[in-house]
Parts: structure tokens; sequence; C-alpha cells
């Protein structure tokens, strides 16, 4: 049964839809970044996007890092820790005492959410870019060091198993 982002995590409006999968094309114009069909910003590359009009960070994760389209600096160590929790680790840039960094961990008393979403390869099989899944609203929980910041995010809804399996297996890989 589908899951629509509710007016209790502050995404009203935000035609999105837990555990089902966006293009990049499609996630940005929900969030208020980009007509449908126009222009997307150039500086959504690095996988994390604040949508200011949507008071939203949007996370977009890749758990499988290939050398060919990651720098050892941004092969992030980004994984499951369980169904309901996460453990993500922001841009190199990012420390504790950022404004980035402050807008993570105090979120919820701002008024904005965080959304992760999740794939498992940068492509699919027959090249082109694999959709995201976005895992839902996420809260701050805690964070271990800076710069980057190794943050555990604790998940409204769990992540499917299928999910889960190939997610958890990357921090073992």
């Amino acid at each position: 049964m589908p899951i629509p982002l509710l007016s209790g995590t502050g995404a009203t409006g935000v035609p999105l839809t837990v555990h089902a999968s966006y293009s990049r094309e499609e996630i940005l114009p929900a969030l208020g970044q980009a007509d449908i069909g126009g222009f997307l910003p150039g500086d959504f590359r690095e996988g994390v996007k604040w949508c200011e009009a949507a008071k939203t960070d949007a996370l977009l994760i890749t758990l499988e890092k290939d050398e060919k389209d990651f720098s050892p600096q941004t092969r992030y160590r980004d994984f499951a820790l369980s169904e309901t929790r996460f453990h993500w680790e922001s841009q190199n840039q990012t420390s504790a005492t950022s404004p980035t960094g402050l807008r993570y961990q105090h979120h919820v008393e701002q008024g904005s959410q965080v959304l992760l979403f999740v794939r498992r390869y940068k492509t699919t099989d027959i090249g082109g870019a694999q959709p995201w899944m976005l895992l839902g609203p996420a809260r701050y929980e805690k964070h271990e060091s800076s710069k980057p910041m190794a943050i555990t995010w604790k998940l409204e809804h769990p992540i499917p198993a299928d999910v889960l399996t190939y997610a958890k297996a990357v921090a073992a890989g």
C-alpha cells in the first residue's frame, strides 16, 4: 500500500510516496527545485540538496560506490544499521558547527525535514541512471566526527526487506 508523505513530517504538498522510486528529474520538481522538463540545478551532483521552499534536505545516496564513478574523497560510508536506522556521511566540508551541520542536527526544532533516497548502484545494467527509492522522512539521532559528519538517522518507516539486505551488506563490504 502506498505511503504518501504526510503533513506531520512537514512534507505538505510534496507529491512523493515512501518506498516508490524516482529519477533526479522527478525529485527536483517535486521539491520545488525545477520545473518538469525544465532546467535542473547543476549543484545537485553531490547527492545533497537543501530545498528552501520545501524546507527539506534531500539526501540522494548511492550505496555501492564504484571507483570509476566516485573519488576516494566521495566514497562515503552510507549503510543501513537496522530497518529503521541509517548511517550516512555528510560531505567532507560539513562540520558539526557549520550551518549545514547545525541544520541537520536541529531540523525538527527548525521546522525542516530530511528525506533519504537510496539506490544500490549509480547505473542500471543497460547503462541508464538507476532511480532512487524514497525511504522517507528521517530524524537526526546522533553523529560522530566532523568533516564528514557520520550521522545516524532514524527513519519513520521501516526499510523494505529487499533494500535492507543490500543496504546492510554495504557495511560489511
